[in-house]
């Protein structure tokens, strides 16, 4: 079998909340490398409904048979009954293919036949009771799948951070940061500014503070409007699942001479119950740091001074093996990618010459591609199958050299024999692609940055993006903006944060699993996008008291 196994899902249309279910289990087995068919995500308007369940069914691994009262009468009736849909394995399919493929999930408990008649030989797995979905998934993915359990990379994880003085973020602090984060807000409510935050951080990082600092104007543009004090940022972070929590501390001011470090930190707690250990502390380029795997107040202090006030101590000090853990939090936040993709960057035609990751603006993209024709082609291959499911009537990608010795991007539709010139592709079919190939790097950014990633994209591709988001962050922690509804309705409220400036200016926000009533509304089997658009969201709607905390709870 191949190495992500594909799995057809037959269902009937009972209800919109069994079609909703359906969507869920479809977008959890994605998440956990299940290439997944379904009619919601991959049948044309004018596609053949019979022809694509046949051809999915065949080319499937393993097919799903949603069971429910419904289903069952329909299948059992056979394609002469009352209120036959050809989404239903009948039982003439069955026997032309065997059945060994087919899994029966019960949602239903009316019946003494669970199943089919022409299914009976085969096991099925019960979902009906919606509080062991958890084990009965577990069950599905490793026992009847075989996808084997998939253990958590050790790849550092953002768990809190703490801004102060960054332009409209005051005094913000957002906790309990999930692999995907996602930010709400009205246009103008600070989403983009947290996103920048990272995208700061990390150029300090590979850049150099004075460019990173310069490219925004300075102390005069960067600092809160009316606020005196340096701009704090506070990272919370573990370096692998379960590794003490290590905060990172960087307070950076101005003088005459530019810009400069005022106070930089980084601190553990060694062992349960133990004190906090500062193993790198330093203040206008003079400090103290403990080398060592486990920096303890045992170890040796070192006094240094660096001979830049404005160069960060994490990024030299992390250059060397002494210090590994300072080495390891340089290493995280360098390889941070912050995505300001460009549709236009992507047409452009490239200098010749490999190279393995998408740039910020994905101006390098066929170098890129260039890149997996070269070393991999078979990662190719994948993105542009995931992609042709998603593009009607994309056949194939590639790359020309041209006399001038610069590489551009032609992309293929069937059944035309010449492809086109990218400069003519869609911007939604150039910005998924850049996106897959982000998604499927061999070694993905540790954190991704992606501002309204909806842009240009069909809304029923949302779903799809949603999974790939997710099975990304197992290896990534991802931190996006969106305005879609859509997006959003994929996403469990522990995962949402939305923000709204205050009566001052300022930026505050919150999470929608702390709003009042949200996580009983979604457990009643409302979506998460309804009831941001329906209004019962505290706050974040522009058109109510300037998108801040409305005067009375939404009633209804």
């Amino acid at each position: 079998m191949a190495e992500n196994p594909k799995v057809f899902i037959s269902y009937s249309q009972d209800s919109v909340v069994q079609k909703q279910w359906i969507s869920e289990l479809a977008a959890k087995l994605h998440h956990n490398g299940v290439d997944t068919i379904l009619d919601q995500w991959n049948l044309s308007p004018d596609d053949d409904v019979t022809q694509f369940m046949e051809r999915g069914i065949r080319d499937s691994d393993w097919v799903l048979v949603i069971c429910t009262n419904s289903y069952v009468r329909k299948a059992n009736a056979g394609e002469v009954g009352i209120g036959y849909e050809p989404m239903i394995v009948t039982k003439k399919l069955v026997e032309d293919l065997g059945t060994n493929k087919f899994i029966p999930i019960i949602r239903q408990t009316e019946y003494e036949d669970k199943i089919p008649a022409f299914l009976k030989d085969r096991v099925f797995i019960d979902f009906t009771d919606d509080n062991q979905f958890d084990t009965k998934f577990e069950e599905l993915l490793h026992e009847r799948l075989l996808v084997p359990p998939i253990q958590p990379p050790d790849v550092p994880h953002i768990e809190a951070l703490c801004i102060k003085n960054y332009r409209a973020l005051r005094d913000i602090e957002l906790k309990h940061l999930k692999p995907l984060t996602v930010l709400l807000g009205a246009n103008g409510s600070g989403k983009s500014t947290v996103f920048d935050v990272f995208a700061f951080l990390s150029e300090c990082f590979t850049v150099g503070l004075h460019q990173a600092w310069n490219k925004r104007g300075g102390l005069k543009e960067l600092r809160s409007r009316g606020c005196d004090g340096p701009i704090e940022f506070e990272l919370k972070y573990r370096e692998k699942p379960k590794s003490p929590i290590i905060t990172y501390h960087l307070s950076i001011d101005e003088n005459m001479e530019g810009p400069f470090v005022a106070n930089e930190w980084l601190q553990w707690r060694v062992g349960r119950g133990g004190k906090h250990v500062r193993f790198l502390d330093f203040e206008r380029g003079t400090g103290t740091v403990i080398p060592g795997e486990k920096p303890d107040k045992s170890g040796t202090l070192i006094k240094d001074k660096l001979d830049d006030p404005s160069t960060l101590a994490v990024n030299m000090f992390g250059q060397s093996a002494q210090h590994p853990r300072i080495s390891a939090l340089r290493r995280f936040i360098s390889d941070w990618h912050l995505s300001y993709l460009s549709t236009d960057a992507t047409r452009q035609t490239t200098d010749d010459g490999p190279q393995k990751r998408l740039s910020p603006t994905g101006d390098n993209l066929p170098n890129v591609i260039q890149y997996l024709q070269e070393r991999y082609p078979e990662r190719l291959e994948k993105i542009i199958s995931l992609l042709s499911d998603r593009v009607p009537r994309l056949e194939s990608v590639d790359t020309e050299l041209m006399m001038d010795g610069r590489r551009l991007l032609k992309i293929k539709d069937a059944p035309f024999e010449q492809p086109i010139l990218a400069k003519f592709a869609s911007d939604g079919t150039l910005k998924l692609l850049s996106y897959l190939i982000l998604f499927h790097d061999r070694q993905p950014p540790q954190l991704i940055g992606i501002e309204e990633p909806e842009n240009y994209l069909h809304p029923r591709l949302l779903t799809r993006l949603v999974g790939e988001c997710l099975r990304v962050s197992i290896s990534s922690q991802l931190i996006i903006t969106t305005h879609s509804p859509r997006f959003v309705n994929e996403l469990s409220a522990d995962e949402v944060w939305v923000l709204f400036r205050n009566e001052q200016g300022f930026t505050e926000g919150k999470r929608a699993s702390d709003m009042l009533g949200i996580e009983q509304l979604l457990d009643a089997g409302v979506n998460l996008g309804k009831l941001w658009m329906e209004g019962y969201f505290e706050f974040g709607d522009p058109l109510t008291n300037a998108g801040g905390p409305k005067r009375e709870l939404h009633a209804h």
